[in-house]
């Protein structure tokens, strides 16, 4: 996986677990709390300010009820369809 391509990678992690907390109902504020993680560490990572740590990004598919595993996944599949 190339450079662009593991970047497309991250941001489509980052887009599933956004839709995932939009769809949940929950702030940046909750999320940041229930992951334990300060809430400008949502709100950057959710906007591309900044590129997620994995612990970050497993604190955060964890306080919204996701497997990290299925979310990585499903952004590999994304990644891949992108690239055929």
């Amino acid at each position: 996986m190339g450079k662009s391509q593991s970047e497309g990678f991250v941001a489509h992690v980052v887009q599933i677990i956004v839709r995932e907390r939009r769809r949940q109902g929950m702030s940046h504020e909750r999320l940041a709390k229930t992951a334990g993680v300060h809430r400008s560490t949502v709100s950057r990572t959710e906007s591309g300010a900044m590129s997620p740590t994995l612990r970050v990004l497993h604190a955060m598919a964890t306080a919204l009820h996701l497997r990290l595993s299925d979310v990585t996944t499903e952004a590999e599949k994304a990644v891949r369809r992108k690239a055929d």
